[in-house]
């Protein structure tokens, strides 16, 4: 299994590469961002 903390990683670089508007959502955008890369890396 991928490392947590690799996968919390990923999540905050592909959130700060979106465009400023959909980043301004914050937290909760990054929050589903990392469930849907460890729902899809789980398989």
């Amino acid at each position: 299994m991928i490392d947590p903390k690799k996968i919390e990683q990923i999540a905050r670089q592909v959130h700060e590469s979106m465009p400023k508007g959909i980043r301004e959502f914050g937290e909760d955008v990054e929050k589903k961002i990392r469930q849907t890369l460890q729902a899809q890396l789980t398989r």
